[in-house]
């Protein structure tokens, strides 16, 4: 059963004190308990599920939905009718509990609505660029991290271009993500190669790695950007470059 079907099935001797109590509300001189008590009749008195029930709701709770106090029953009637009181309170209780399932429903159909208009907003976005043989920011990162680490021509990509490389500059390193620092240390790794040897630090040009960035400026997770890589690149890198006797720099 939907919430809304439970919330109207409750059992004749709930409805009968429930309707009693509205009957009182009606009898009473303020303008506030009047209109609750004729909600309550409303829904109580209809056949059809869903008539009233967000009259019949506003009785019990405020329109933020936190549940009505003291002041939702009448000041006169709950100091001489104590089992209304009761009846009102322990209604108020079962439609918490209904009320929050139902706010949960409503919650993960809409995630639900909102993941699948994602989907198809990607899937449309994804179609357009193999159309038009387009590639985004995300795409060159992606084909980049491949061409240097997984492709036949890895190898080769990286000696021809570590010919002609001997500074890296990163900057906004605390923003740079995990796909990107593959990239950098794919790079980065032909600084590194040999350096333990006599030959290579007398023959190597001098090369640097220079990063700009403060964690106190991450935009976190901006374009997957992810601090615990951020430093674990910033020692690694750190300890390869004094081995290596190489600059390790980072303002």
């Amino acid at each position: 059963a939907s919430v809304q079907e439970r919330i109207f099935d409750m059992d004749a001797s709930t409805r009968k004190k429930l309707l009693g109590a509205a009957g009182m509300f009606q009898r009473e001189k303020g303008v506030t308990a009047i209109a609750n008590g004729e909600k309550l009749e409303r829904f109580l008195s209809s056949d059809s599920i869903g008539l009233g029930l967000k009259d019949y709701m506003s009785v019990f709770f405020k329109a933020d939905g936190d549940p009505r106090g003291s002041r939702m029953i009448p000041a006169a009637l709950a100091k001489n009718c104590p089992d209304i009181v009761e009846t009102m309170y322990a209604e108020q209780g079962r439609l918490m509990k209904l009320r929050e399932r139902y706010v949960a429903c409503r919650m993960a159909e809409r995630s639900c609505a909102v993941l699948h208009l994602s989907y198809q907003i990607i899937s449309n976005f994804e179609d357009g660029k193999h159309q038009l043989g387009a590639l985004d920011f995300d795409d060159l990162i992606e084909k980049t991290a491949q061409l240097l680490q997984k492709s036949r021509q890895a190898s080769w990509v990286l000696y021809k271009l570590d010919e002609g490389l001997s500074h890296i500059l990163i900057d906004e390193a605390q923003d740079t993500s995990p796909r990107q620092w593959e990239v950098i240390s794919a790079l980065a790794d032909e600084f590194f190669a040999g350096k333990g040897s006599e030959k290579y630090q007398e023959t190597a040009l001098p090369r640097s790695l220079f990063a700009v960035g403060d964690e106190k400026q991450s935009i976190f997770r901006f374009q997957g950007a992810d601090l615990q890589v951020y430093d674990e690149k910033r020692r690694r890198f750190g300890k390869d470059a004094e081995d290596a006797q190489l600059r390790w720099d980072e303002v």
